[in-house]
């Protein structure tokens, strides 16, 4: 696997590939008008009422609920989904 930084970095590089996985694998996403910002239903604390408080940010690979104020990686988001080894696999094939 790459290191953090690099992998962070190559989040942010292909930023449209890394949109269209969190659109395939996570429910009920919500593209904000701005493209690098999506939005879902926060999987740490449980917010079920589809008012989507967890941030995901494609500009700088992170996350956060703010709700809860859980917050991290895009690889620590994608472990808890269960879909980190799928994420890691595209990531690897990426140029």
């Amino acid at each position: 696997m790459k290191s953090y930084n690099t992998l962070n970095e190559l989040i942010i590089k292909h930023g449209d590939d890394v949109r269209e996985f969190v659109k395939s694998n996570i429910a009920d996403v919500k593209i904000n008008p701005n493209p690098d910002k999506i939005t879902i239903n926060c999987p740490y604390c449980g917010d079920n009422r589809k008012r989507y408080k967890l941030l995901i940010n494609i500009d700088t690979g992170f996350f956060k609920c703010f709700r809860c104020g859980e917050s991290g990686s895009l690889l620590k988001l994608f472990n808890h989904l269960g879909i980190k080894q799928e994420f890691i696999e595209l990531i690897s094939s990426l140029p």
